[in-house]
């Protein structure tokens, strides 16, 4: 999504019942809301600024500071704009105008080398594909950014969590990101409604710009998910942290 953009024609998936709210600049600095940031990315073909979101993570719920950011692998490689990202950059918490840490520049980012073989074209509507391919796609858009410069907090940080059907059913989640109100934070929350063996379901609102937003249990920093696309119905999509993606994740760190 370009950030001098913002505005076009089928920008953002609107569940019915289920509308994003602006974060409070006096709520910013709190959790979760500050492991969250704006990610900027430029790519060969071009020298506009594109916008994503991603979560600050670490190793263990020991940690409390970190290089890492999670996010998906379409905010880091498109095919309709020359192939990986040149340049990616990290704007924690930012609330514009609110900028309430300073940007941090990326020193290298990683995705699952298959997707590039799977990148769907931005221009290519989502039903004019054949569903497995749909979920291929899906199953690989996950990636992280190491960033140059080590970012702290006075709490432990979000992890990425392996959960069981079962304990994924229904589960009360949030969703932090971007877009929603462009540069400004937005928070939504909903359950899941679908468990898949690689990917998730859920009735909650986003845009273009809240891609790579980690979905996160509402009452604790557990990562169950990274947040990566519309669909045709009445629900958006992610692929879920599995054991095979969390120990990929993980070796990346």
């Amino acid at each position: 999504m370009k950030i001098d953009n913002l505005q076009f024609e089928n920008l953002f998936k609107p569940i019915p019942g289920n509308n994003p709210t602006r974060v409070a600049n006096d709520k910013i600095r709190t959790s979760p809301f500050h492991y969250v940031g704006l990610l900027v990315v430029t790519f060969p073909n071009s020298t506009l600024e594109y916008i994503g979101t991603a979560t600050i993570i670490g190793k263990s719920k020991e940690d409390k500071e970190s290089l890492y950011l999670l996010t998906c692998a379409h905010n880091l490689y498109s095919k309709n704009n020359g192939g990986k990202a040149v340049k990616v950059k990290f704007i924690r918490a930012c609330n514009f105008p609110e900028l309430p840490f300073p940007e941090v520049e990326a020193e290298s980012w990683y995705y699952p080398d298959r997707y590039e073989k799977v990148d769907i074209p931005n221009d290519v509507p989502l039903r004019f594909l054949a569903e497995n391919l749909i979920q291929e796609n899906i199953d690989l858009d996950y990636g992280i950014v190491k960033l140059k410069e080590t970012v702290r907090s006075d709490a432990s940080l979000p992890t990425i969590e392996v959960k069981t059907d079962e304990e994924l059913s229904n589960k009360k989640v949030q969703i932090n990101g971007y877009g929603w109100f462009n540069e400004a934070m937005s928070h939504a929350k909903g359950e899941l409604t679908g468990i898949q063996p690689q990917s998730l379901l859920y009735p909650i609102s986003t845009t273009k710009g809240a891609s790579g937003s980690a979905i996160m249990d509402q009452t604790s920093l557990d990562i169950f998910g990274v947040h990566t696309r519309e669909t045709d119905e009445n629900f958006n999509r992610g692929v879920r942290i599995t054991e095979d993606v969390k120990k990929q994740i993980l070796e990346w760190m």
